[in-house]
């Protein structure tokens, strides 16, 4: 694939009615009540069934998509009141304020594409990992795609490596004007130089340089923009291992797809966090869904050799 497009797109403003605002508003409330308050059961699942609903609500009730500031303090003081009264707790309306600002972009879907091949000289299992992203800037000012990381390689003597890079911006739709869409793509066999690209961080982890690659030029996405990410990497664990994956932003859904000559050798879980991801099936591959995952959440895969193998 040589060009990948945005599937997102923008509605033209349209009137709402009153009652449409105040159920929009009411998810936004009930997000940042979810959030803010410490219930004696469930507060982790709670919190981030609120954080969820914050960005649900704060996305619907923006007309041109992205935050402003005005509407950020305006929504902000106005759920406060609704949920304490005029003498809200000033720690609370500082809570929300730093929530609502924190949020600089968010990712509307997420595929991770996990495959998963034995080695045939050891007991060593290759990872050919691929992310997939749609992002979506909902901030006031531009915001830069960062450079990728892959998760570290454990089995003994080898390194994570990326293979390929792409990413295309595509500005907000503004009345008759047309969308802009720039794409940048690099491969392992079209570009060499991605090899020594790519720094070893503490831990073992593995960034991408972007900027060392030829040809490459730093993609900001405008406010209310949209951005898909690709890359893949290769990473190296032991035949009782896991992967770690950390998202940078916050996802409103994702699918994580495991596939590979090893599948069927392995006992395979994936959490989120603590909790086990549900199987939704598939032929060839085993497909997982999760809804939402908050920034810097972690998906992870475990494995461990069948016995029936």
């Amino acid at each position: 694939m040589t060009e990948m497009d945005t599937k997102v797109h923008f509605p033209a403003k349209e009137k709402r009615s009153w009652r449409a605002m105040v159920s929009l508003f009411s998810v936004l409330v009930l997000g940042i009540a979810l959030t803010v308050i410490k219930f004696p059961i469930l507060h982790g699942e709670l919190k981030t069934l609120g954080e969820a609903l914050i960005i649900a609500g704060v996305l619907a009730l923006t007309v041109d998509v992205y935050l402003k500031t005005k509407l950020m303090r305006e929504v902000g003081n106005l759920a406060i009141q609704s949920l304490f009264g005029a003498n809200a707790p000033q720690e609370y309306a500082e809570f929300l304020a730093k929530k609502l600002r924190g949020i600089r972009a968010i990712s509307l879907h997420n595929i991770y594409c996990v495959q998963i091949d034995r080695i045939e000289d050891g007991n060593i299992y290759k990872i050919t990992y691929e992310l997939r992203s749609e992002l979506c800037n909902i901030s006031t000012v531009h915001w830069d795609l960062v450079n990728p990381i892959l998760p570290a390689s454990r089995a003994p003597g080898e390194k994570s490596r990326f293979i390929e890079y792409e990413a295309s911006a595509r500005s907000p739709q503004s009345g008759l004007r047309a969308a802009k869409i720039r794409t940048l793509h690099f491969t392992e066999s079209e570009h060499p130089e991605i090899e020594g690209a790519q720094t070893e961080k503490p831990g073992g982890m593995v960034e991408l340089k972007r900027d060392q690659l030829k040809g490459f030029e730093k993609i900001s996405i405008e406010p209310g923009g949209t951005a898909s990410v690709r890359w893949k990497g290769e990473i190296f664990q032991p035949e009782r291992g896991s992967l770690p994956i950390i998202t940078r932003v916050p996802v409103l859904e994702f699918d994580l797809i495991l596939t590979g000559s090893a599948v069927g050798q392995l006992n395979l879980t994936p959490y989120v966090g603590n909790e086990v991801v549900q199987e939704m099936g598939g032929v060839d591959s085993r497909v997982y869904r999760h809804r939402f995952m908050h920034s810097q959440g972690t998906v992870r895969v475990e494995w461990e050799p069948s016995p029936n193998h």
